[in-house]
């Protein structure tokens, strides 16, 4: 997290943590409702970042992070939501909020009556709009299907690697680009969008 935040050149007051025990559903839940908003403005740019797991509904395919106090057996009610997280992140009104899901998988049990499920996870949820000209709020990041899970995950290219004209600032974009592969972005953005030039992190050599 220090890292990541000398990166983007964020001060502390900016940045929270969650972990361990400090990372409940109720933790998680308080910091998007009351923490984060109050923090940000209509020009902001928000970073969010999970690792940990997740859990795709047998039935529905409908995605839910696992907190700390929840597993992949607690009832829908104990975890968190994508849907709920999208919207969370979308009532910020911020200029633009990168939301990396940096996490495997797994899927719900069986039905009860013993009939295997096996709906695909539905990562894209309410992101799934067409691109328009305008930037979105949301963009949602999250590790593709068989991709590795390296040391840093789908952060590593903030170290300098994502630099891809080698000017020594990361932009949006030039992030987006590096990790073409390795994720999969939602909603998929055109070249033009405004958003992409926004620069994220500025490359000490």
């Amino acid at each position: 997290v220090p890292t990541l935040a000398r990166s983007l050149n964020v001060p502390d007051t900016q940045t929270l943590l969650l972990q361990d025990e400090l990372a409940t559903q109720a933790d998680i839940e308080e910091a998007l409702a009351s923490w984060l908003p109050k923090r940000t403005g209509k020009e902001s740019v928000v970073f969010f970042y999970f690792g940990g797991q997740a859990l795709a509904d047998a039935k529905t395919g409908e995605v839910y992070l696992i907190p700390y106090d929840g597993t992949p057996a607690s009832s829908r009610t104990r975890l968190i939501s994508l849907r709920w997280l999208q919207s969370r992140l979308q009532k910020l009104g911020a200029k633009l909020t990168l939301a990396v899901i940096d996490t495997p998988v797994s899927t719900g049990a069986e039905s009860k009556d013993g009939k295997a499920r096996s709906a695909a996870a539905n990562w894209t949820a309410d992101l799934g709009g067409a691109s328009g000209p305008s930037a979105p709020a949301v963009i949602q990041i999250t590790r593709a299907q068989g991709a590795p899970n390296q040391p840093q995950g789908l952060l590593s290219g903030l170290g300098g690697e994502a630099d891809l004209d080698h000017d020594s600032v990361i932009t949006v974009g030039e992030w987006l680009r590096s990790l073409r592969g390795s994720s999969t972005t939602v909603p998929t953005l055109p070249p033009t969008v405004a958003v992409q030039s926004i620069p994220l992190v500025r490359v000490t050599r």
